[in-house]
């Protein structure tokens, strides 16, 4: 009988149940701040990249290159400054595609007979190129001449900002963002010039005429 008072008591008693209940509640609001805070680190990062893609592919178009770098070189390079923190050359990847116009985007046309979207072996094509297949990409790699559409692409390989919450979601390895923009290259000038080339950087000062020194 006493025993069984003593139960009782111990029942009614409430001492302690604030610290059990947030023994409980604890890992899952810390998961669900941790994770707020993760999710915004890799939207903040993709929003920056998209508009480190846009800008590049911006300068791209004009054709310009510095003196001490190539084209691609330095649309990397402008890729990697507004990157800002996030920046990390060995982290980024980035490819420019080349085409003549913005049909050839979609390969080469052909008789989509089923309307399948794809091309069957069954369906005649247009041999854009001549070389006797089929090809669902009329690209190449490159940054193109005047007039010529370029897709820009950039990878990258972000970090995580929480390796415990990483760990918890199964993604210690980091996550992956992308950003691309198509563009088309300016005009060539009335002179027939693009951009600014990066040979002109090697031509020699002319010498100084006498008479107007």
């Amino acid at each position: 009988m006493q025993s069984l008072k003593r139960f009782e008591i111990l029942k009614r008693d409430q001492r302690g149940m604030a610290a059990i209940e947030f023994a409980f509640a604890a890992p899952v609001i810390l998961l669900l701040i941790i994770g707020a805070v993760e999710f915004g680190w890799i939207l903040f990062a993709n929003s920056t990249l998209e508009s480190a893609v846009r800008e590049a592919s911006r300068r791209g178009l004009t054709g310009y290159a510095p003196c001490d770098m190539s084209r691609e070189e330095y649309i990397a390079a402008v890729i990697d400054n507004e990157m800002g923190s996030f920046s990390d050359p060995d982290k980024r990847t980035v490819t420019q595609t080349v085409y003549d116009n913005f049909n050839q985007l979609d390969g080469e046309p052909f008789s989509d007979i089923n309307e399948n979207g794809i091309r069957d072996a069954n369906e005649d094509f247009t041999d854009i190129n001549g070389n006797l297949e089929y090809d669902a990409d009329l690209g190449a790699a490159g940054l193109g001449n005047a007039g010529a559409v370029v897709v820009y692409e950039v990878s990258y390989e972000l970090d995580n900002f929480s390796s415990w919450f990483a760990r918890k979601i199964g993604s210690e390895n980091g996550f992956s963002i992308s950003a691309s923009a198509t563009v088309r290259n300016e005009p060539a000038a009335i002179d027939g010039s693009f951009g600014g080339n990066v040979d002109d950087c090697d031509l020699e000062e002319p010498e100084p005429d006498p008479e107007d020194l």
